[in-house]
Parts: C-alpha cells; sequence; structure tokens
C-alpha cells in the first residue's frame, strides 16, 4: 500500500513503523499499503485504443521524470505503458498524473483544489478509481481516463478509501468507518447497491480483489492482537485467517494468476519485510530478509518481479527514492533510479 507522512498526511497512513499498532492506525497505514498502495504501485499496459489524455492545465516544466530511463526498464515490453501516479503540486495540493512508462509526457487529469490520490485503473484502463477529501473528508471518487466526469460513489460521512475494481469493472471495494468501525464494502460503479461485507467490531481494511472475482483478501484485527490477513468470499462469506502468526501481517497483493498472495510482515523480527504465500496460506516465504524495512510490495504484469520499497541504502522509505525491484523469488534486487529532487513528491509506479 505515499513516502507516506514524512512529506505528507496521507503516507503515514499506509506504511506502519513498528509493532503493536492499533486498529485505527492500521486502518490509516493500509488506506491503500497494498491497496492505497497496489494502487499507485500497478504498472498496466493500456489497451490499443489508448484514449488522448488532455489537461485542463498543462503541467510546469517542473514535471519532466525519468522514473525508469527506457535502456533500464526492469520489466520488458512496457513502452505503451501509462503509469498512475500522485504529485504534490504545491502546498499539499495532491493530483493524478498519468504518465509514460519512461517518465515521460505528464498529464494532470485531476486539477482540483482537493487532495487526489491512490489512482487504480478500470480492468478495461476506460476509468479510474481514486481517494478524494472534499470538504476535509475521504471520499471514493470514479472518474473518465481522461480526468473528466468525477463522481463521488461513497459520501459518507466517515473515512472511505482503499478502492478496488471487481475484475468484470462493475463493482468497487473499499474501507470505511461510516459505522463507527471500519469494515470493508462493496458499491456498484453507480453508487448503487452498498453493502458491508465484514460486519464485526474490528479493523477490516484494505481489500483487495482476486483476480477472478471469486476471493478478496483483507488486513483484520478481529484476532484481538496483532493484524492478520484473511481471504473471504466475494459475498463476505467464509472468512479464513491465512497467516496466524505473532507478528503483524498486512498489505496482501494478488499475484496476476491468482496463486500467491504478496503482503508485509515483521514476524521475523521488529523490522518489516516482503513475504510471499500461496493463495490458500501454506508456505509463507521472507523475500527481503534483511535488517531494513521493506514496504509495499507490487507485483509485475506478468508475475515475474516484484517491485516494493526500502530504507537499505539510507533511503526512509517515505520517501520514494528507495524503490527496488526483484524477482518473485527475492533473487536479482535491483534499486530503480532515483526521481529527481524536484520530483520527490511523485510516487507511482
Amino acid at each position: 500500500m505515499k513516502h507516506r507522512f514524512a512529506i505528507l498526511v496521507i503516507i503515514f497512513h499506509l506504511l506502519p513503523i513498528g509493532c503493536g499498532i492499533s486498529p485505527e492506525r492500521i486502518a490509516a497505514q493500509t488506506a491503500t499499503a497494498a491497496t492505497a498502495i497496489a494502487a499507485q504501485w500497478t504498472i498496466t499496459p493500456m489497451p490499443t485504443s489508448t484514449p488522448t489524455y488532455t489537461p485542463t492545465v498543462t503541467p510546469t516544466s517542473t514535471f519532466t521524470p525519468t522514473l525508469i530511463p527506457p535502456t533500464k526498464t526492469p520489466f520488458g515490453g512496457w513502452a505503451k505503458s501509462k503509469i498512475l501516479c500522485t504529485a504534490d503540486i504545491g502546498g499539499n495540493n495532491f493530483e493524478i498524473f498519468v504518465i509514460n512508462s519512461d517518465g515521460s509526457n505528464p498529464i494532470n487529469i485531476t486539477n482540483s483544489n482537493e487532495m487526489d490520490y491512490a489512482p487504480v485503473w478500470s480492468p478495461d484502463r476506460t476509468r479510474i478509481a481514486f481517494m478524494s477529501y472534499p470538504g476535509n473528508k475521504a471520499e471514493i471518487f470514479v472518474m473518465n481516463a481522461d480526468g473528466s466526469n468525477p463522481i463521488n460513489l461513497s459520501n459518507s460521512r466517515g473515512y472511505d478509501g482503499s478502492p478496488d475494481w471487481s475484475p468484470d469493472g462493475k463493482k468497487i471495494i473499499f474501507e470505511s468507518s461510516r459505522n463507527g468501525a471500519f469494515e470493508i464494502y462493496v458499491i456498484d460503479v453507480d453508487g448503487e447497491n452498498l453493502k458491508n461485507l465484514t460486519n464485526n467490531p474490528f479493523y477490516d481494511g484494505g481489500p483487495t480483489w482476486s483476480p477472478d472475482g471469486m476471493k478478496i483478501a483483507f488486513s483484520t484485527a478481529r484476532e484481538g492482537g496483532s493484524t492478520e490477513i484473511y481471504v473471504m468470499n466475494a459475498d463476505g462469506s467464509e472468512p479464513i485467517n491465512l497467516t496466524n502468526s505473532r507478528g503483524e501481517d498486512f498489505g496482501p497483493v494478488w499475484s496476476p494468476d491468482g496463486t500467491r498472495i504478496a503482503f508485509i510482515s515483521n514476524r521475523d523480527g521488529g523490522k518489516f519485510e516482503i513475504y510471499v504465500m500461496n493463495a490458500d496460506g501454506s508456505n509463507p516465504i521472507n523475500l527481503t530478509n534483511n535488517k531494513s524495512d521493506d514496504q509495499s510490495p507490487e507485483w509485475s504484469p506478468d508475475g515475474t518481479k516484484i517491485i516494493f520499497k526500502s530504507d537499505r541504502e539510507g533511503e526512509s522509505v517515505f520517501n520514494m527514492n528507495a524503490l527496488f525491484i526483484m524477482n518473485a523469488d527475492g533473487s536479482n534486487l535491483i534499486k530503480l533510479e532515483e526521481i529527481p529532487g524536484p520530483l520527490r513528491d511523485l510516487f507511482c509506479p
């Protein structure tokens, strides 16, 4: 799931920095860890009929990043990809940008006076779900891929965050505190048929849909102690604890084929590491296994790589210069190109 709060208020919502975290703090941290983070860390190929993005306001010359030079792109075949990013354009005014996979041609597609972040492509790449803070409260919005026609789907008095699309593009799951405790809700993309899927007094959040649409993985404190990763049917039935460890386990992210789940855990000590387990919770493996904090994993589209953040080279995990990529088995670790100073608040992939 935002150099998370060292730079902005949203960031600390998403990245934990220690053990014994309260459900409310975990809720904030996961407002997107997989999700929020996953939303902002997913590089997705656009369809052949990629729309032409026309910004309402032309970005300034400051936004000319070279995030991953074409000659060093770890993921092959993404020359025609588009990346969703969030950037602070000044005064804690966070906007959503679409850029090319080589970091060129950044286009501001929200251009509002609100804090807009945690964007997620719809499966057909024609729409984007995201979080916004109108009236100083978090809501889930959906807009067209060019930023037009933003619609408030959640519209509640509580906190609504961590959106994720169903694979068929008809529904959106998200976490909400609208009834007091953080719960996982599902809603049609037209804002109809809101349903509470978890409905218990403990924290449930950071939901992510399995690629086949049959399951939902999420983080929860319902065991009464540390957070665990659960999976349930898409209708909320049959919740099962997949992790069941003494540490904090959260931020689940499904592999593209749905057979594995990457997640964050400190079960082996005080530092957070990137783990991968089978979709049934078996065979958890520590992929990073070092003395640094590693967070916010996201799979490459082909499932062979995992991108994540780390402070292993002295960079704070709240600073997006700390991007690394590795094979899905933890081998071949590579540090990505550093984001230029003027764009240190641009986080994507």
